[in-house]
C-alpha cells in the first residue's frame, strides 16, 4: 500500500456529484467532511449552543450536524423538485433537504465515506478503464 493512495484531493474534498442510490437523475454534488468549509461551520454552529446541552440532546446535536452540513456539505443538486416545480439551490432549500432522513443520510454516508475523495481513487479508476479497454461484454 502507498500511503499517498490515501491522502484528500482537495478539488473531491470540495465537491464532487453523485447519483442518488440507483437513481442517475437526482444527483447531489457533497463535499467532504474533512472539507476547511464544513469544520468551520459545524465550529460557528456549535459554539453558540452549550456542549453540556449538545451531548444531552442527540436531537440538538442532530440539527447543528444538518445545519452545517446544508451550509458547507450539501454543496449543490440536480433532478430535485418539490410537488413538480425544480428546486433551487439555496442555503433554506438545502436546511429542508437535510430535514429527510433519506437525503441526510445519503449525503452523511457519502460525506463521510473517505475513499470516496481521496487521491489514489484516481489513479485507480484510470488503471480500470485501461485494462477494461476494448474487452467485450
Amino acid at each position: 500500500m502507498d500511503i499517498n493512495q490515501h491522502t484528500i484531493n482537495d478539488e473531491k474534498a470540495n465537491g464532487t456529484w453523485f447519483d442518488f442510490y440507483e437513481d442517475e437523475d437526482v444527483k447531489f454534488k457533497i463535499a467532504s467532511t474533512e472539507s476547511s468549509a464544513y469544520k468551520k461551520a459545524i465550529a460557528k454552529l456549535s459554539r453558540k449552543i452549550n456542549p453540556s446541552k449538545l451531548r444531552k440532546n442527540p436531537t440538538l446535536m442532530q440539527q447543528v450536524t444538518a445545519a452545517a452540513m446544508a451550509d458547507a456539505i450539501l454543496i449543490d443538486f440536480k433532478g430535485v423538485t418539490d410537488k413538480g416545480k425544480a428546486l433551487k439551490n439555496t442555503l433554506e432549500n438545502r436546511k429542508k433537504l437535510m430535514e429527510i432522513p433519506a437525503i441526510r443520510d445519503f449525503i452523511g454516508e457519502q460525506s463521510t465515506d473517505l475513499a470516496n475523495f481521496e487521491t489514489g481513487g484516481e489513479a485507480e479508476d484510470t488503471a480500470s478503464l485501461k485494462s477494461d479497454a476494448g474487452v467485450a461484454s
